[in-house]
């Protein structure tokens, strides 16, 4: 249960057990490694449960719309997607990324091939409801390595776009949106909002982001995403 720099952090209680659970974006300041890594663990462990927003009058809405939509995938939807094996490479004329996102995967490589011999680099795992930490001999940071490239390969196989807009939510900053769900999905926000693209996120506080005046854009979760594009 203890984050970076040895600090008590309780995992169930804002993550699992949340009404309204962090974002991985948020979580990852707990523990000492890079962002699409923290979801990669996440994803991968039998013993999380993991949170989507899913919404069906929303889908009821989008069965009604005949043609085919635009989309921007957030960060957390890009790991989810490459973690499941799914081939969009038939789709990339109607998906796009944000730069910040190419950006963001792009670091993220190059931190973990200068970090890979650090002690801290391993793996997240929950027992008994608490996260634990543990170091990885070294096969397994050479696939935290291999991982990484072949994440990197998929994301940049997606066209990007720049952002020209701030999200304007009263009472909220910029800096405290960007502090809560990152500068990645902060951008898709608000390319969703410039372009009219639906915007895909499986993140809970993501999704109510895109409710809110100011921020309003249409979005849908990773399971209406694949319904919609009609994926094999």
């Amino acid at each position: 249960e203890h984050g970076q720099g040895g600090s008590k952090f309780d995992f169930k209680a804002n993550y699992q057990d949340a009404t309204y659970p962090l974002t991985f974006w948020a979580l990852k300041r707990f523990y000492p490694i890079e962002y699409g890594q923290l979801i990669r663990l996440t994803l991968r462990d039998q013993n999380v449960i993991v949170r989507e927003f899913l919404d069906s009058s929303e889908f009821e809405k989008n069965e009604e719309k005949d043609g085919r939509s635009n989309y921007i995938l957030s960060y957390s939807a890009l790991v989810t997607l490459y973690m499941l094996g799914i081939d969009l490479s038939e789709y990339c004329e109607y998906i796009v990324i944000t730069e910040s996102e190419l950006a963001c995967c792009q670091q993220e490589l190059r931190k973990i091939y200068s970090e890979n011999d650090a002690s801290h680099v391993g793996s997240l795992r929950i027992e008994n409801d608490k996260p634990f930490f543990y170091e990885s001999p070294d096969e397994v940071k050479r696939n935290n390595v291999r991982e990484a490239v072949d994440f990197k390969e998929y994301v940049e196989s997606f066209k990007t776009c720049g952002v020209t807009t701030d999200l304007l939510i009263d009472g909220v900053t910029n800096d405290t949106l960007r502090d809560l769900i990152g500068t990645c999905d902060y951008d898709a926000i608000a390319l969703s909002q410039e372009s009219g693209y639906k915007l895909v996120t499986n993140e809970i506080i993501t999704r109510l982001l895109t409710k809110m005046k100011g921020s309003e854009c249409e979005a849908v979760s990773i399971q209406d995403f694949i319904s919609e594009i009609k994926l094999p």
